[in-house]
């Protein structure tokens, strides 16, 4: 059934098969930690839920949380970096 909603939109999944978790390791990690940091399971509703997800991605994990991925910066502090070194060049 997804695949025929993403064909008749012409999109692609971002992953080549149902459990290949391998080919999109950074948002499955990503989800992992929004999971087990961001105490969601407060919320009382889906808007609540929605509220509280922003609220974490936002203020906590773009603007401060550390990634390894990232030479433990964080997203803002990557994102600002790579904007000075391509103004730079």
């Amino acid at each position: 059934m997804t695949g025929v909603v993403l064909a008749a939109h012409a999109l692609t999944p971002s992953l080549s098969a149902t459990g290949n978790c391998c080919d999109n390791a950074v948002v499955e990690s990503f989800f992992s930690t929004l999971k087990r940091e961001a105490r969601l399971e407060a919320c009382p509703s889906v808007r609540a839920l929605r509220a509280a997800i922003g609220d974490d991605i936002d203020g906590w994990y773009n603007p401060h949380r550390l990634h390894s991925s990232l030479q433990y910066q964080s997203p803002l502090q990557y994102e600002t970096q790579l904007l000075l070194s391509d103004r730079a060049a």
